[in-house]
């Protein structure tokens, strides 16, 4: 009866306060004058660092040292500039799939208004109207995906989920910020490594978390009571995190979060900053930027040439470089490498989880049942046998043997029936092994290293797990890796029980470090361990409970090599 009671309590919704006009935060580098709509407060495009632009290009995030007066703040999150983004090529599915089925390809090339660029790096924060005055609320902070080259806060408007939380009487403050991608964050090479530039996306998400320690407060945030949440890449962003400084994840003697929340995968074991792929990387745009000749060494007369190139001559060298849209898929030009020289990034996430060297705050990681159905389409040219599936994860890992590929290819069934999208026999395998190939990318890319973190964490750290089955009944690509962003942002159409279900769960967690809300609460949201193996399965129509024990003898063989098995 009690634990009713203070369920019941929890609903109930506190008298509302008056409402300015136009919401206004100070912060120390000034005024913010901020827009309202539909009961959200929204404060868009705020400068947190200097520009990265000039001397600065391809440098750690500065802080800024100046006041900037008084802003008057766009009123839309589509107003706000995105950082460069790389012109993803999206296959031609002509003749392969009905053409009303390819707007889901289609949608994994982003879209974002005006013109993005360099000087871009700037914070977004969504709260509820009528928070009372004197209190502080919880904070959500997100990082976007959009495999390191692309992605931009014009993509995420919080405004439903705070809305919800509203509603739900556990009134969440939504946080995104810009960071650099591809060449401009994401670049690596000795030259940098050098200089102490490697992982400059990175670099930006933490100045973004140690602006909201610093400002948050401004707005009716907890600094105390910060989780953070991504999804793809973002979710690589949200674990790496958790590792960064060798799990030290203090500021001014403060944490910087509580607890993080991952979508889509937690880590992909990668070759560090300098490894011959990574500077081929480096070479490749530095030789096409007209920066590097064949008798080239200087790598600080590299690095002063490309920060002097024309803004237009440096995106077009990151272009030169295959994206994930293309062959190549996910294994990509641009991405967060461990940089040993440096105690900021300096391990690969399978390693700290061993040591217990991450921050020890509660998680929750889950997947998308489906998740590499769409990237696929690519390499239907390329892959059309179990050999030339060998020979192209080969390429993915330049340290594997090919013998050691082929005993990890082989632990999937050469059966369309066991690939994905799953459950559905042997349709939508329009080439051959296009369904295995699904399989084992979704796995690579964002399931295996879930699984294997789970393991290492969770009885260290409260955890959880899930799977969205929610769109299984699409023809061609399932519950697919980013359905969930329209889903929980959108909370509208086919998935809107499921992901209201889901962003209810979230906002539990951030308010109280427990999807299941409040304790005493009913439980229907188990922890994950390693001898039960539960997960939440949000489905179309229905909440409930799931084994993650799916392809578990691939699991086995990639974790067996998993020491090689490095991008």
């Amino acid at each position: 009866m009690l634990s009713t009671f203070i369920c019941a309590i929890a609903a109930v919704c506190s008298a509302t306060p008056t409402i300015p006009s136009k919401p206004i935060a100070h912060l120390r580098n000034g005024i913010l004058i901020g827009s309202t709509s539909k009961g959200v407060n929204n404060f868009l495009g705020i400068i947190f660092s200097k520009p990265p632009i000039d001397d600065l290009r391809l440098r750690p995030p500065q802080g800024l040292d100046h006041s900037f007066g008084t802003l008057i703040l766009p009123k839309t999150v589509q107003e706000v500039r995105a950082c460069t983004q790389m012109n993803i090529s999206i296959s031609n599915l002509d003749g392969l799939v009905p053409e009303e089925y390819q707007s889901v390809t289609n949608g994994i090339g982003g879209r974002t208004s005006g013109t993005p660029g360099e000087d871009c790096l700037t914070v977004n924060v969504q709260r509820p109207a009528n928070l009372a005055p004197h209190k502080s609320y919880p904070v959500l902070v997100w990082i976007y995906g959009g495999g390191f080259e692309i992605g931009a806060t014009q993509m995420y408007d919080g405004s439903q989920l705070v809305r919800l939380s509203m509603n739900m009487s556990e009134p969440v403050i939504f946080v995104a910020a810009n960071y650099r991608l591809n060449a401009f964050g994401f670049l690596q090479g000795k030259e940098l490594q050098d200089e102490g530039s490697t992982n400059l996306g990175l670099r930006d998400q933490r100045k973004t978390l140690e602006w909201v320690a610093e400002n948050i407060e401004a707005f009716g945030g907890d600094p105390d009571r910060v989780t953070i949440w991504g999804e793809s890449a973002g979710v690589l962003s949200v674990f790496d995190h958790l590792i960064i400084n060798n799990g030290d994840h203090r500021y001014h003697g403060k944490l910087l979060f509580h607890a993080a929340v991952m979508n889509s995968g937690t880590f992909i074991p990668t070759l560090n900053a300098t490894s011959e792929k990574a500077q081929d990387v480096f070479d490749t745009l530095a030789t096409n930027a007209g920066c590097k000749s064949a008798d080239s060494n200087n790598g600080s007369a590299i690095l002063d040439c490309l920060r002097n190139v024309p803004y237009e001559t440096y995106s077009r060298a990151m272009n030169s470089l295959p994206n994930y849209g293309m062959a190549s898929s996910n294994n990509i030009s641009y991405v967060r490498r461990p940089d040993v020289a440096s105690h900021f990034y300096s391990r690969n996430g399978d390693d700290a989880p061993r040591s217990g060297e991450y921050a020890h705050v509660p998680i929750i990681m889950g997947n998308m049942e489906d998740e590499a159905s769409i990237f696929t389409p690519a390499q239907r040219g390329i892959i059309n046998s179990t050999e030339t599936l060998i020979d192209y994860f080969a390429s993915w890992w330049p340290l594997a043997p090919r013998k050691v590929v082929a005993e990890f290819i082989n632990s999937y069934p050469d059966d369309p029936s066991a690939g994905l999208p799953a459950r559905t026999g042997d349709k939508y395998e329009f080439y051959p092994q296009r369904k295995r190939n699904a399989a084992i990318q979704s796995d690579i890319v964002f399931g295996l290293g879930r699984r294997l973190a789970l393991s290492l964490m969770s009885a260290h750290v409260p955890a959880w797990s899930f799977l969205d089955t929610y769109l299984h009944d699409l023809p061609y690509w399932g519950t697919y890796h980013t359905a969930d962003l329209g889903a929980q942002f959108g909370l509208q159409g086919p998935t809107k029980f499921a992901a209201t279900k889901q962003d209810e769960a979230y906002i539990h967690f951030v308010n109280f470090h427990d999807p299941n809300g409040k304790r005493g609460c009913k439980v229907w949201w188990p922890k994950w361990n390693s001898d039960k193996l539960r997960m939440a399965n949000f489905s179309k129509s229905a909440v409930g409970v799931t084994k993650d024990n799916y392809r578990w003898e691939s699991y086995e063989v990639w974790k067996k090599h998993l020491s090689i098995f490095r991008q």
